[in-house]
């Protein structure tokens, strides 16, 4: 019981605080950006690279770059809302392809980079062995976990429902913690809440802990692709000088470094 309201209590705390810091974010570029902004909705396991990038999209755009990151759900239904976004990025196909029905998009979005699930545990927490078997390629034996596994919440978020997709596939058995979003996924494994998580490949290499890594392979899943759209009323040539730079092979280059796959 004190260990469930542990990690309980840590989904929580983490829920808040990225609500917290996006309520704060959209607040801050309502009253202070201005139309020389280039104001980018980013999925938070694309943000951070987007960041790593900053400088580069400065010059490639001529305007300052502002990242709002959080869940893709919840950026998308602000920007059904009205929010004053520019671009979204996001690797959830259901949730672009409906804005892009809606009307919220210049033009179609673009696809840029995929990435991969994997399985990471702390050593020690689990025994893995992975085998053939006669309903699946794969599955998990001999292991263990009392623990849920960290991913995102599949009703909300991408990363969960490529995990729930891989669960299901393998019929493996692991009760999940859901969360806000990927990175939030990523940082209750690291305070040591739960044993281990679903994660994106690029968001466990971007820990400083140390993990036991499994990739999970693709055929378990749907594609996991990410791809970025200029939102309507937006300042066209700003946000094609963007999309741009997201297909170049400067950020091309980052995106390797990172662990993302593109073309």
């Amino acid at each position: 019981m004190n260990k469930s309201w542990g990690i309980f209590a840590g989904v929580l705390v983490i829920a808040g605080f990225l609500f917290w810091m996006f309520a704060k974010t959209w607040t801050g570029f309502l009253k202070e950006d201005g139309p020389e902004d280039l104001i980018v909705f980013a999925a938070s396991s694309m943000a951070y690279v987007l960041e790593d990038a900053r400088a580069d999209i400065e010059k490639a755009t001529g305007v300052a770059l502002v990242i709002v990151d959080a869940g893709s759900a919840m950026l998308a239904r602000q920007i059904t809302e009205g929010a004053p976004a520019d671009v979204f990025i996001s690797a959830d196909a259901q949730w672009l392809d409906y804005l892009n029905e809606e009307g919220h998009f210049e033009g179609k979005p673009i696809a840029f980079a995929r990435n991969r699930l994997v399985l990471v545990l702390f050593d020690g927490s689990c025994s893995i062995r992975w085998v053939n078997h006669p309903t699946a390629p794969i599955y998990i034996e001999a292991c263990s976990i009392q623990d849920r596994l960290a991913t995102g919440d599949p009703q909300t978020v991408p990363l969960g429902k490529y995990a729930v997709e891989s669960i299901e596939f393998y019929k493996w058995d692991f009760p999940i913690a859901p969360t806000a979003n990927a990175r939030a996924a990523l940082a209750l494994v690291e305070i040591g809440a739960v044993k281990g998580g679903i994660l994106y490949r690029t968001d466990a290499m971007s820990s400083k802990i140390e993990f036991q890594i499994y990739e999970i392979p693709e055929n378990s899943h749907s594609p996991i692709l990410y791809r970025a759209a200029a939102v309507k009323q937006s300042n066209a040539s700003v946000t094609e000088n963007f999309l741009n730079f997201l297909q170049s092979e400067a950020f091309k280059t980052i995106l390797k470094v990172r662990g993302f796959e593109v073309d």
